[in-house]
This record gives C-alpha cells, structure tokens and sequence, in this order.
C-alpha cells in the first residue's frame, strides 16, 4: 500500500478521534449545565439561563403542517435518508433535512411563557417513518409529499435504492423540557405587560448559546449525555492514542 495513503489513514483516524473527543466534551458539559440549572416555575422566571418543563399551547393563527402525515403542528423536523452499502459498512445517511418552527407556548401550573424555536438543539422521537424504493409499495404519505412539492429523488424511489422519510413534530399538549436563554419579548410593549413573565420569550442565547428543546424527562436526558460523553471522551482518546502509536511504529519501520 502507498506509504501516502497509509499516512492518510493514521491522519482520518486521529482527526475522527479528536472529533468524537470534542462532542464527548461538549456533552459532558452540557450535561453539567442541566445538573447546575434549577427548574423554574414559569411565573417566576427571570431574564437569563433557565430550564423549564411543561405542556405545549399553540398561539393563536400560528401553527403549521407537517411534510408527511399533515398533522397541526408547531414544530416539524422532516429527514430524508439514502441506504448506504460499501464493503462491509451499512449504513443509512441524510440527504436532506427540513425544519421549521411556529412560536408557541409553554405552559406549567403557574402560568405560561412564550416560546421561539427556531435554532434549538431539538431531541424529540419520530412520529412517522417509513420506507420507499424499488419493489416496495410508495406509502399514501410519501405520495401526497411528491403531488404537493418538486421532489428531486423520483428516479431513486422506482429504479434505486432505498429511501427512508421521517418525521418528528412537537403538537399542542405535548410536554416539553426546555433549556435556553429567557429574554425580552419583542411582541409586547415595554411596560405595558401585566406580569414580568409576559415580557419574557425562550429563545437562543446567553451563556454558551445553548438551547436544547426534548419530549425527554430531564433523567432520561442526563443519562443520554452520560453515555455520549463517556463514549465520546474515552472512545475518541482510545483512538487518539492508538493513531499516535500506530503513526509512530510505522514512521520507524520504513
């Protein structure tokens, strides 16, 4: 094998390694960020960091469709996935992805917090998926989608291979967890709001800028990130290591 290529694959090992060690980190340390943040009450949310949990109100005339199942939504995330083979690596990979988001409330017990979507990390399950290509049956969702929009992957459903479409949607009366940044509300006037929590929107910002919406417990969420950061700080320094060592053997063997 050319010594180049071999010195490209020590390279894609130690650049993929240094890649899943920095999202290892980044989990490890949003996770940290969930663990420091108490949970609010809406009614008494202040400017800032906070973490929020409660149940999904659509605002008024400001809802939207989702791509497939055409459901009334606020939020829809719709991927479109080709099948992969080569060798011995399956695997399934985006070709497009599609979100879009209305704003919303978010309501608990003591009252209810405006709430903007666009740019947040979302982490919700998938409501549809289903399956499209050669030999198979083109689902009545998937149909509809192809009337009512240019698709560009006609020729792969009938004559290649096999295509995935899945949709996840967050619908009123959905419960949510939230952590993003509280800040002003452009829709109100100032001081024209009756209480403070009226004049607050969730949105992206603040410290780290990050904005994480989940259908998930926040339990679930942190044992989620637990098993991320650990893979990905002790899987990615594992192979660190081992592209390091196995550079350098080589490098004295030739």
């Amino acid at each position: 094998m050319d010594v180049l290529v071999i010195i490209g694959i020590f390279l894609a090992g130690l650049g993929l390694g240094i890649s899943l060690f920095a999202k290892g980190m980044y989990c490890l340390w949003k996770k940290h960020l969930i663990e420091t943040i108490t949970t609010s009450k809406i009614r008494s949310l202040a400017m800032g960091m906070v973490e929020v949990c409660g149940v999904v109100e659509a605002a008024k005339g400001n809802t939207l469709k989702s791509p497939l199942e055409r459901k009334r939504c606020v939020y829809y995330e719709f991927l479109i996935e080709g099948y992969k083979s080569s060798g011995e690596s399956q695997r399934w990979h985006v070709i497009d992805r599609f979100t879009e988001g209305a704003y919303f409330f978010l309501k608990d017990s003591t009252g209810a917090v405006l709430v903007e979507p666009s740019g947040a990390e979302v982490d919700i399950k998938p409501s549809y998926s289903c399956l499209s290509g050669p030999c198979r049956i083109i689902p009545d969702a998937v149909k509809g989608y192809m009337a009512r929009n240019d698709f560009p992957y006609k020729q792969r459903i009938y004559f290649s291979g096999e295509l995935r479409f899945t949709e996840s949607i967050i619908q009123p009366g959905d419960k949510l967890y939230i952590l993003g940044y509280a800040g002003d509300n452009p829709f109100v006037k100032e001081a024209s709001a009756k209480n403070s929590v009226e004049d607050i929107m969730i949105q992206g910002g603040g410290l780290g800028k990050v904005y994480f919406i989940s259908d998930k417990p926040e339990k679930e969420t942190l044992d989620k990130l637990k098993t991320k950061w650990m893979g990905g700080v002790f899987g990615g320094s594992a192979l660190i290591v081992f592209s390091l060592l196995a550079f350098m053997f080589f490098t004295n063997a030739i």
